[in-house]
């Protein structure tokens, strides 16, 4: 399976992506977020990248219902359904921050959310996570909470792996992320 890297750090490359690591992804998301055959999940965000795409490989993978709605800015959640799970990038979350208590759990890519978005979603029972990730890591391989509900606090306010990833830092001070069974 061929994707496009986002070009965040540079010119958008294609890259090929093994079918087996986006299946272990999809499995290490639904064993951290203890998601599995029959979780309900919204899809908002586009196909065309790795984000929407996982989300599909999720529901196939660990047997959700899976939901779609326009992937544009301002998503419209269904007012009278509830979802386990959805992902985001920071400027849907920016517009439908209160419509939110449709989601038990969410995950935000894509870019930083800005410290006044915290601060409207951090007393929403929605458990809000930022992610770290790349197409080349197939998505997320660490989630930190962004809100109360998930955990944050000050003194928790940090990236905490993935099942079976591990992060060290080389002689350089450089990151490196070891994730054998997604890249």
């Amino acid at each position: 399976i061929y994707a496009m890297t986002s070009g965040s750090t540079g010119e958008p490359k294609k890259i090929r992506i093994d079918r087996q690591h986006m299946i272990n992804s999809a499995k290490a998301t639904g064993t951290f977020f203890d998601l599995g055959a029959g979780s309900t999940a919204l899809l908002c965000l586009p196909l065309g990248f790795i984000a929407g795409r996982m989300m599909l490989i999720r529901a196939m993978v660990l047997g959700w219902q899976l939901d779609s709605i326009a992937p544009n800015a301002a998503p419209e959640i269904p007012l009278h359904t509830s979802y386990d799970f959805s992902a985001m990038v920071p400027m849907q979350l920016f517009h439908s921050w209160d419509q939110l208590h449709h989601i038990k759990t969410l995950i935000v890519g894509g870019g930083e959310v800005a410290d006044s978005l915290k601060k409207k979603i951090d007393n929403l029972d929605t458990k809000i996570y930022a992610t770290y990730g790349m197409t080349e890591t197939i998505t997320h391989v660490a989630l930190m909470p962004l809100n109360k509900a998930a955990g944050y606090t000050e003194e928790h306010n940090v990236f905490t792996a993935l099942p079976g990833i591990h992060f060290s830092v080389d002689q350089r001070q450089c990151l490196q992320i070891n994730a054998p069974r997604i890249s």
